[in-house]
């Protein structure tokens, strides 16, 4: 199972083992794997029965839920005005309990409420729900929601003009990075006419390549003998690039494919953004590296985390984004910031195909955190090796993370200096460093400030000057992202 579906299960059940297995079981191996897309709605199954029940059955209430159930906007007045409801049902009775509204959406305080009330709806009222949703949509101005309550809710087979309305959108939602739209309006019109099928087929395909899941991407794809360059592109990322000198080349160059192929405006950016960033770090230009970096992820952060459906902003698609939660975490990791690389992993899994981050290289990540000490999940470390393509040996390594990782990195990069003396006929010889100036490394590499490290070792911000000026004449380089340069480079 898929770390990002296992998460995600053990949310929906909270955490009970029996009512887990039996929503796995409903669900088929490629989506447990994450190789499928999961349906919006999880199944709803008898183990739940006892534990959840709808707090108000009464028919206002139970019209209510329903068209929360399938609302995708989460906007609390289009889920009242297609429920004729007084706002007070929602706000003072027994459903406040059941809804909640937070940071302005409207969301079930348990999703196995969700999936009950979805289960025990007669097709009947599922489609009537459907049609006051798209009603009150158009009215609220969400066009793109209405679209997709509409077909939803009607047999397509007669409306061509609206077919292709739709898989517009479709393309549109693409485009702008939301590929779980893009995939539920194109899958909605499948089977509406011979001429949308292909198109739908195509869009649902690179929907799901997009989103991670490469076996639906593609038997998609192959039903509309389209895109054929993606269903190569996603065996050749299960497999990994191959083998180069420098592993970090091989995390990069997933990035580069990816880049190539971008539908999404935020992906082609983000994508050559880190393209530009390993120009610019090959070419030793580091302390652009430094600024380039840190602008790059700050643009990406600031991208919009809304639905898609009431907005037409902007966002990176999931595989995209994987990428960037590797940029991000190692970048964290060389500063030394064990906990927040830690961190940022632990948030993105479960809205990420990270198995596909950078050639692998979130397991090595989660690895390394853990011999630093640092509280992570190595259970999940394996299921992300065993969705790899390839060994985990042939994927991308990393450099030293702390502890000593950092003593053996800087007894090698002394060596290497003793080396590269020698080579140039030189007599002087070039000591291994002291056991403070490990101390001083591995905090300068943990991005303190000479004042931060004195008082973590109690003593003076000059004897740290003083240790730091050492260092880099050891290394010979000139400053400290030099140094940090350097010691990845030995710590491979």
């Amino acid at each position: 199972m898929s770390p990002k579906v296992a998460i995600r299960l053990a949310g929906f059940t909270r955490r009970d083992a029996t009512c887990m297995r039996y929503v796995a079981d409903a669900l088929t191996p490629a989506q447990l794997a994450g190789r499928s897309m999961l349906p919006e709605i999880l199944p709803f199954v008898p183990a739940m029965s006892d534990s959840v029940v709808p707090r108000d059955s009464t028919p206002a209430a139970r019209r209510l839920l329903l068209r929360a159930a399938f609302d995708v906007t989460g906007r609390p007045e289009i889920v009242l005005a297609a429920s004729a409801v007084d706002a007070s049902v929602l706000l003072l009775g027994p459903l406040k309990q059941e809804l909640k509204i937070i940071d302005g959406l409207l969301r079930f305080a348990d999703e196995r409420v969700r999936s009950r009330v979805v289960h025990e709806a007669s097709p009947f009222e599922r489609r009537e729900a459907y049609v006051e949703l798209a009603r009150a949509a158009r009215r609220s101005g969400c066009r793109e929601a209405a679209l997709l309550y509409t077909a939803r809710s009607s047999d397509l087979g007669r409306q061509r003009p609206l077919v292709q309305s739709i898989l517009q959108e479709a393309q549109s939602q693409l485009e702008r990075g939301y590929t779980r739209n893009a995939y539920a309006l194109a899958h909605s019109v499948i089977d509406s006419t011979r001429d949308a099928q292909a198109q739908a087929l195509s869009i649902c395909g690179r929907a799901a390549f997009w989103h991670g899941c490469f076996d639906e991407a593609r038997e998609l794809l192959g039903r509309a003998d389209d895109h054929r360059d993606l269903v190569e592109l996603s065996h050749r990322i299960e497999q990994g690039p191959a083998p180069h000198p420098d592993n970090r080349k091989r995390g990069v160059e997933v990035a580069e494919w990816l880049g190539e192929v971008a539908e999404a405006h935020a992906d082609k950016q983000a994508m050559d953004g880190i393209g530009t960033l390993t120009e610019l770090w090959y070419s030793e230009q580091f302390d652009e590296c430094d600024s380039y970096g840190a602008q790059l992820l700050l643009t990406m952060s600031a991208l919009g985390r809304s639905n898609g459906w009431t907005t037409q902003g902007h966002r990176l698609t999931p595989l995209a984004d994987a990428q960037m939660c590797a940029l991000k975490s190692g970048v964290q990791i060389q500063a030394g910031k064990l906990e927040s690389a830690a961190q940022t992993i632990s948030e993105d899994m479960p809205r990420m195909p990270l198995e596909h981050a950078a050639a692998g290289v979130i397991p090595k990540f989660m690895r390394l955190l853990a011999e630093a000490g640092v509280p992570v999940d190595l259970a999940l470390a394996e299921r992300f090796e065993a969705l790899l393509g390839a060994q985990p040996e042939k994927h991308v390594a990393f450099g030293p993370v702390a502890g000593e990782r950092f003593a053996a990195a800087a007894q090698a990069l002394a060596q290497k200096a003793v080396e590269r003396a020698d080579s140039c006929n030189e007599q002087q010889a070039v000591p291994a460093l002291t056991p403070r100036q490990q101390a001083v490394l591995g905090l300068v590499l943990r991005g303190m400030t000479n004042r931060e490290i004195g008082e973590v070792l109690r003593i003076s911000e000059r004897t740290v000057e003083v240790h730091v000026a050492a260092l880099l004449r050891k290394a010979g380089v000139t400053s400290r992202s030099r140094l940090i340069a350097l010691l990845m480079q030995t710590g491979e």
